[in-house]
């Protein structure tokens, strides 16, 4: 059976979202909604999607519509999860769930209250070169963990008035470098370790105004365009991650994971090198398996790859009736850390966290 799919959002739902549906046999998007008429118009003729809507409701509340994709900015996925889930549709929303944790549980204990699927899309899990690294750390190829860098760096956001002001500049609808770069990294933390038992955090504006094009003029910024945090894993691993959407010349991005036996890591350039002490005098390039594989598309969103394959686990879960990681669980522990990064910046201590569920 195909599902008829619903998109509210024409940035990211029109970039990735749109076509990892259409191109996925299991999928049907047929509606896609915005805010503005001309904008979302246009977009819909160069997606070919058969209906637009400037009301998201008409979409969650569509007969025809089995799934509802939601890629609006993080102020607003709860009040449209909520309402997707009440007119019983299956929800693929994106990371993070939301801004304050208490609504990432409602959203959490909804889905499952009403026994439908629910997923996050948290697509750099399925990303070749990260995927197998997880599989290499979950395997023990460096033996326990002691510690790991994470290091984000672009110069994406260096430019005020060519990067102008949108949501993405204010924190109360989720926007910043933390939330939406971040949480990808933490959510690899996440997987890795299964917790996070305490941080400290440091979000930091360093492009304190950017071009407002509505006005014309120059407008205060109140969202993270650099962090860094350091992380404490059951006493025994510690790590840092670092970013910035405006370095100078930035190398990209790097992980590195050290342990007992050895060391595993991400070039700058996507590559995976692994050593261990018992068989290596350096660090060797390790070749990918094939089974980490995703599919290549022509003349789309070089993330349209990873999201189709997380759609085959979204489509598993709506089929077998079990909501397959990353689910809302999985969105709901994020959005501790998270929470727990914010809040730490505010108080300058250190937070706990306590076990994850």
């Amino acid at each position: 059976m195909v599902l008829k799919v619903g998109i509210i959002g024409t940035g990211f739902g029109s970039l990735v979202h749109y076509p990892g549906f259409q191109l996925h046999p299991d999928f049907d998007p047929i509606i896609i909604a915005g805010q503005d008429p001309q904008k979302t118009k246009v977009i819909a003729k160069r997606i070919d999607a058969p209906q637009w809507s400037t009301n998201w409701k008409e979409v969650v509340s569509n007969p025809e519509i089995d799934v509802v994709s939601i890629v609006t900015p993080p102020k607003y996925h709860s009040e449209m999860v909520l309402s997707a889930i009440e007119e019983n549709k299956h929800v693929l929303c994106e990371k993070p769930l939301s801004v304050t944790l208490k609504d990432a549980e409602r959203m959490r204990n909804s889905i499952e209250e009403h026994g439908l699927i629910g997923m996050v899309n948290l697509e750099f899990r399925y990303i070749p070169n990260r995927s197998y690294l997880l599989e290499l750390l979950k395997s023990g190829y460096i033996g326990e963990i002691r510690d790991f860098t994470i290091i984000l760096r672009n110069s994406s956001r260096i430019n005020p008035r060519k990067r102008g002001y949108n949501w993405w500049s204010e924190k109360s609808e989720g926007g910043g470098v933390l939330f939406s770069i971040g949480s990808h990294y933490i959510d690899l933390l996440i997987q890795v370790f299964g917790r996070i038992d305490r941080v400290y955090g440091q979000p930091v504006t360093h492009v304190k105004k950017r071009l407002n094009k509505k006005t014309g003029k120059m407008k205060q910024v109140s969202a993270d365009d650099s962090f860094s945090a350091i992380f404490e894993i059951a006493g025994t691993t510690s790590g840092i991650m670092q970013a910035s959407s405006v370095s100078p010349f930035g190398k990209g991005t790097t992980i590195e994971f050290y342990g007992e036996e050895g060391c595993l890591s991400i070039d700058e350039h996507g590559r995976v090198w692994g050593g261990r002490l018992s068989e290596d005098d350096k660090p060797k390039l390790l070749k990918i398996p094939s089974n980490h594989s995703i599919p290549h598309f022509e003349n789309v969103h070089p993330l349209v790859g990873p999201f189709y394959k997380l759609l085959h686990d979204f489509s598993a879960g709506i089929k077998t009736g079990r909501s397959l990681s990353p689910n809302f669980t999985d969105g709901y522990n994020l959005q501790r850390v998270l929470v727990a990064l914010q809040s730490s910046a505010s108080s300058k201590k250190a937070m706990s966290l306590g076990s994850f569920h």
